[in-house]
């Protein structure tokens, strides 16, 4: 997936705002203050339905706002066309959450809506990320893409159960867990394959010492 456009309007310092994004590392420079760190939880809104631990949808908003849009464009990884997250919201709730097919129509007004609703958006976020259909999107972000400065190597720090808490769902451990259970009925039938060869070796080895008797006894 690569994000290539993000708009926002009315969102938190932003009256109006459109950011392009290209292929690779892209830097957001400005001075303290200026809005960089909003424009990753725009993303982290809008895509993983995230939100900074303690903040409310109010605080999202731009102050004497009533409302505020997302719209993140983004790049299929899975068929490699082009989609829009849509998100508006209000103070005090979501007001639309769509996926917009942005391939078919230049019009935004005509482009053809492929999921809407937050559970329907998050399982095709989902789908786009090859993630389990029960991932937590905004606890991936929070430790993955949206770490805060300066607290990267905190997990690292945590008692092993908080560690495992983290690292466990990013590394897709029950995944392996459950590949590995569905694989033994397949060990235990070749276990099994693999003991009955070696009794017919053993019994074709027996057979072949009586044949060298045989043929010394008829030699004589």
């Amino acid at each position: 997936m690569l994000i290539s456009r993000l708009e926002l309007e009315r969102f938190k310092s932003y009256e109006r705002a459109v950011i392009s994004f290209t292929p690779g590392i892209n830097a957001i420079l400005g001075i303290n203050g200026a809005g960089k760190s909003s424009l990753l939880e725009a993303i982290g809104f809008a895509l993983f339905d995230h939100k900074p631990p303690g903040c409310k949808l109010a605080s999202l908003v731009r102050e004497g706002a009533r409302s505020a849009h997302i719209v993140v464009r983004l790049v299929s990884g899975v068929d490699e066309r082009v989609y829009e997250i849509e998100r508006r919201f209000t103070t005090s709730t979501t007001s639309s959450y769509r996926v917009l097919d942005a391939g078919l129509s230049r019009d935004p007004s005509e482009r053809v809506c492929l999921a809407e609703g937050g559970e329907t958006v998050k399982a095709w976020l989902r789908a786009q990320l090859d993630l389990d259909p029960a991932a937590a999107l905004d606890e991936l972000f929070q430790n993955t893409i949206g770490v805060p400065q300066g607290t990267i190597t905190a997990p690292f720090l945590q008692a092993p159960r908080i560690r495992k808490a983290i690292f466990d769902p990013l590394l897709q451990v029950e995944e392996y867990r459950k590949a590995s259970d569905a694989l033994l009925p397949t060990q235990r039938g070749l276990d099994e394959r693999h003991a009955a060869l070696l009794r017919d070796m053993a019994a074709l080895d027996g057979r072949l010492e009586n044949l060298a008797d045989l043929r010394e006894e008829q030699a004589q």
